[in-house]
């Protein structure tokens, strides 16, 4: 199956994209609280955020992982190691396009 030449660039499948789209989405409605891995897992299982239904669960964990690493890389998320829960939790950083993955001009200046 070919990929995006964006992808190909950021090292991702079409899978993993429709992931950082749903987890940007969500950090972006959340933008005041940091989750843990398991916050997402739980969250991302009710309500509108349901994986696709042929996704096994480990290929998804994949998937997530992946895209949490790659909106971490493109500066969409932060990540910080939390002492007292011995987790890393995420954030959202600043605001990207969705599709390209560049952090939007108006952020760059600010």
């Amino acid at each position: 199956m070919p990929i995006t030449r964006r992808q190909f660039e950021l090292g991702i499948l079409p899978e993993t994209e429709w992931w950082m789209e749903e987890l940007y989405d969500f950090f972006l409605e959340h933008e005041d609280q940091a989750f843990s891995i398991g916050d997402l897992r739980e969250s991302f299982r009710l309500g509108r955020h349901v994986a696709p239904a042929k996704a096994s669960a480990l290929k998804e964990r994949r998937h997530v992982d992946a895209a949490l690493e790659t909106l971490f890389k493109v500066g969409a998320i932060h990540g910080g190691y939390v002492k007292n829960k011995g987790e890393v939790y995420y954030l959202f950083k600043q605001p990207v396009e969705k599709g390209t993955w560049k952090i939007k001009e108006s952020s760059k200046s600010a």
